[in-house]
């Protein structure tokens, strides 16, 4: 089902700092956004607060996410510096998106 996400004064403060503020997002369904800026600058926090991930007692999220509708998800896949040295791209993708896991447990049902 086609879904849309919609930010609205979204601000984020860690400590003292505003890391984010004030940020209005639409995203229509079928639409993509890249987002782009140098290190530090706050990529990683948006794509948390979009996801409803920031929950460490330092950080306060202020304004509003809106996922219409409201059963939607938003994935969020963290950095991970590089794949590992044995790893094919397939199976890095597999690991970091939980593939694999799923895989397995589908395999393991169906051996049942």
């Amino acid at each position: 089902m086609p879904a849309s996400l919609i930010a609205r004064d979204l601000t984020v403060t860690r400590g003292a700092f505003d890391v984010l503020a004030h940020v209005e997002l639409t995203l229509s369904p079928g639409h993509r956004v890249g987002v782009i800026g140098p290190n530090g600058i706050g990529k990683s926090t948006l794509l948390q607060a979009l996801g409803g991930r920031l929950t460490d007692t330092t950080t306060s999220v202020g304004g509003s996410v809106t996922r219409v509708p409201a059963s939607a998800t938003v994935g969020y896949l963290p950095q991970e510096a590089d794949r590992r040295a044995d790893e094919t791209v397939d199976a890095f993708l597999a690991r970091r998106t939980g593939v694999d896991r799923a895989q397995s447990a589908l395999d393991a049902a169906t051996t049942a």
